[in-house]
């Protein structure tokens, strides 16, 4: 939209802890997430390099909830998360090095009580 790029993406995951012990009961849980980032040029070249700043926001469904056990105290349930990110990049299809269309972003992540800082190499979902 004008110089605006919006991208959607959506993910189905699933992860498991088998212990191939008879009698034990598998830990899984799948995850559905949702995102959108907006991205624009900063209005200026490096040589080849068009460079825009985006920014991000996704949502993590978990289910069943992801449970985590914590020393000393109850297991940690999570059902939801929600993210907010910032992304640099370039505006144009480029090439790095090796890399194809580089981006680096850093990423808050937050809900029900576990929260973190993540890095992405790429498109952030």
């Amino acid at each position: 939209i004008g110089r605006f790029r919006i991208s959607l993406g959506n993910g189905l995951y699933y992860a498991a802890d088998d212990q191939f012990k008879s009698g034990t009961d598998d830990e899984g849980y799948a995850a559905v997430q949702t995102g959108v980032e907006v991205r624009h040029p900063l209005g200026f070249r490096i040589r080849d390099f068009t460079p825009d700043v985006g920014v991000s926001f996704i949502h993590y469904h978990f289910f069943p909830a992801a449970v985590f056990s914590r020393l000393g105290r109850e297991p940690l349930e999570v059902s939801n998360q929600f993210e907010f990110g910032v992304t640099f990049g370039s505006a144009v299809p480029s090439k790095l090095w090796i890399f194809e269309n580089p981006r680096l972003g850093v990423a808050y992540r937050f809900g029900d009580g576990l929260s973190g800082i993540r890095a992405s190499f790429g498109f952030p979902f």
